[in-house]
């Protein structure tokens, strides 16, 4: 999951007065407040309406999670379970 949050216009609605739109926002915020790095049985990211779940599922090897450049500003690089490495995107 994803969240694309439209931009606001001056003088237009919706604005972030409005409890549909900031909800949006907090929602987001709120996801990214609430990241977990756990042991799986695969890699993945879940995106959920709350958290943020990085699966890794193999120590043997390094892996990279690279995160969608709306939603973040860096590429994570975790090495036997712990992150290595973070390059500004």
């Amino acid at each position: 999951m994803t969240w694309t949050i439209g931009k606001l216009e001056k003088g237009k609605a919706p604005t972030l007065l409005q409890a549909k739109k900031g909800n949006e926002l907090i929602q987001a915020l709120n996801a990214l407040g609430n990241i977990r790095i756990e042991k799986g049985a695969k890699d993945e990211v879940h995106y959920g309406d709350d958290e943020i779940i990085i699966t890794y599922g193999s120590t043997a090897r390094g892996i990279t999670v690279t995160c969608d450049p709306t939603l973040s500003i860096s590429n994570f690089t975790f090495q036997d379970g712990l992150l290595t490495n973070v390059e500004p995107v």
